[in-house]
């Protein structure tokens, strides 16, 4: 998908750089770092890092695909700053790739390398773990991906995946529309930029980003037809993307305390809901186990 490539050289990491991305607004982040640490019952602020306490004591080999400008490696290589580990990303994008080198700096173990996630082959049974963060939701041959992610790994090999899970290109359903203009109703107009949640143009946002959600709404499905599923945690986001990615709300209201226990509200609301499947969660952490068979099907080629 050279058109991604080209979308993503020109826009690296602006989307973890704007408030008006609901999961960098303080306020939701707060909120997900309060539910990573229910988790297991851990005491970690990101659901990485929970999952990591609970699984990742023995890995030594991991790799990162669609890793964008290398928060995660660069995390990684961090938390295991005490330990000879292996941390190897991959992105489509040669710009996100520059900016994940320099920031990484001259010390760091990560090794990144250009790969397109559509096309890609990262090995046969080389790696413990492999992350998928805000990625699978910008893979259009998401079989081929997840084959060539199964084959990665080795034996008992986990994959993580922590990604938007919602409609494909944001076509929002009409119960999360209806309930998201329901609590927009409830916001003084002085407060709103818009009163309803924007309708997304499907053929637009591909010719804007070609690879946006392209999929996003076969992403759990496609995870449990190639591995094996042990959890799936929902982290929400079903009310609170449509909002903020319509831009319904003046980037000076979110300043607003009354407008920020609003907010804590919804955030709540939206997991009590979902909880009691009135929702369903648009994003989520999957974790996977590669399939026993299909390894020893490639050992014994």
């Amino acid at each position: 998908m050279s058109g991604a490539a080209d979308y993503w050289d020109e826009h690296a990491g602006e989307h973890l750089s704007s408030k008006l991305h609901w999961e960098v607004y303080p306020t939701t982040a707060m909120f997900q770092a309060k539910l990573a640490s229910q988790t297991w019952s851990s005491n970690e602020d990101t659901f990485a890092g929970a999952f990591l306490t609970k699984y990742g004591q023995e890995f030594r080999s991991m790799a990162s695909i669609c890793c964008g400008t290398g928060i995660l490696e660069r995390w990684l290589d961090e938390r295991y700053r005490w330990r000879k580990v292996k941390i190897d990303g991959y992105d489509i994008s040669e710009g996100s790739l520059k900016i994940a080198r320099g920031l990484a700096g001259p010390s760091s173990r990560v090794q990144y390398r250009q790969s397109d996630a559509n096309q890609m082959n990262i090995g046969n049974g080389v790696y413990d773990v492999v992350f998928a963060h805000g990625a699978l939701h910008h893979v259009e041959n998401l079989e081929h991906c997840l084959e060539a992610t199964d084959r990665a790994l080795k034996h008992g090999g986990l994959f993580y995946v922590n990604d938007y899970i919602g409609p494909s290109r944001f076509q929002w359903t009409s119960v999360q529309t209806q309930r998201a203009n329901e609590f927009l109703a409830g916001i003084p107009d002085e407060y709103l930029a818009r009163r309803d949640i924007f309708k997304v143009d499907p053929t637009e946002l591909a010719e804007m980003d070609p690879s946006e959600a392209v999929r996003a709404g076969e992403i759990e499905a496609a995870v449990r037809e190639q591995f094996d599923v042990l959890e799936v945690i929902p982290r929400g986001g079903t009310l609170l993307a449509p909002i903020f990615g319509s831009g319904c709300i003046k980037a000076e209201a979110l300043e607003l305390p009354e407008i920020i226990d609003k907010i804590e509200w919804l955030c709540e609301e939206e997991m009590r809901l979902i909880g009691t499947e009135k929702l369903v969660s648009d994003h989520a952490v999957i974790i996977a186990r590669a399939r026993r068979r299909r390894l020893w099907g490639w050992f014994s080629t």
